[in-house]
């Protein structure tokens, strides 16, 4: 039993009645126990051994120090595995804010090299596309200068042709001209001829006719008259033809009469 007066000092001191009446039972316990059992030799149990000594203030005051002790042992303890708990929680924060941090430097990683693999495609896109243009360009360069230097040939031949054929035109036409005055400066030497030769006929018929007006009658110089008449009435008018030989652009022939 705990008297009133001890009592009073444990509620002054500021523990539990109950709890010093659980710790003053187990000292008793303890003493039971230790009446059956050889004392220690440490001032524990020079104590616990002299504990029946004790007046029970005495003990109750060692009770209260050694459970104040065990207090501090246990608060001590619990206060050792929080700051391992925290100092662990602080290990797992670092090691959660590197693998972030190596996260987010993988991702920024991944994302440069996406930007510089982009950048690199659209390069060489623009660069396909400019070589692209530039071959088309000279492609269609090199078929306007082709079409060009055709057209130009065309061009050249179709005018050297017209100038053959012109040059072809006046000299069939040089030609025709050049044959019609030939024909006709013969034509013309033809009847100077002719006429030539007329006039020494009618002379020398004249001539024998003064020479033989007092020789013979008029009947043999009727005859003669008649015969060069005959002839000359038998001379038609001549008529110039000249061929051209199939000449492409008239295929006829030119008339010539004089």
């Amino acid at each position: 039993m705990i008297s009133d007066r001890t009592t009073r000092k444990i509620v002054r001191s500021g523990d539990n009645v109950d709890s010093v009446r659980v710790a003053s039972l187990n000292h008793w316990l303890m003493e039971e126990r230790v009446m059956h059992k050889k004392p220690k030799r440490d001032i524990n149990a020079q104590i616990v051994s002299g504990a029946c000594l004790m007046t029970s203030d005495e003990s109750f005051e060692y009770h209260v120090a050694k459970s104040k002790e065990k207090a501090d042992k246990l608060r001590e303890k619990e206060l050792r595995a929080q700051a391992k708990v925290a100092k662990t929680k602080e290990r797992q924060d670092k090691k959660v804010a590197k693998l972030v941090a190596n996260e987010l430097k993988r991702r920024e990683k991944i994302e440069l090299t996406l930007a510089a693999e982009q950048k690199r495609i659209a390069v060489a896109e623009a660069k396909a596309a400019k070589r692209i243009a530039k071959a088309e360009a000279k492609e269609a360069k090199r078929i306007d200068d082709a079409e060009a230097k055709e057209a130009k040939r065309i061009a050249r031949a179709e005018a050297k042709n017209i100038k053959r054929v012109a040059d072809a035109e006046a000299k069939e036409l040089k030609r025709i001209a050049q044959a019609a005055a030939k024909e006709a400066k013969r034509i013309a030497t033809e009847e100077k001829r002719a006429t030539a030769a007329n006039a020494k006929k009618a002379r020398h018929l004249t001539t024998i006719l003064g020479t033989e007006t007092t020789q013979s009658t008029g009947g043999v110089l009727s005859k003669k008259r008649q015969r060069f008449d005959s002839a000359s009435e038998s001379r038609p008018d001549l008529e110039l033809k000249v061929d051209t030989y199939g000449d492409f652009h008239t295929n006829g022939e030119y008339e010539i009469t004089f």
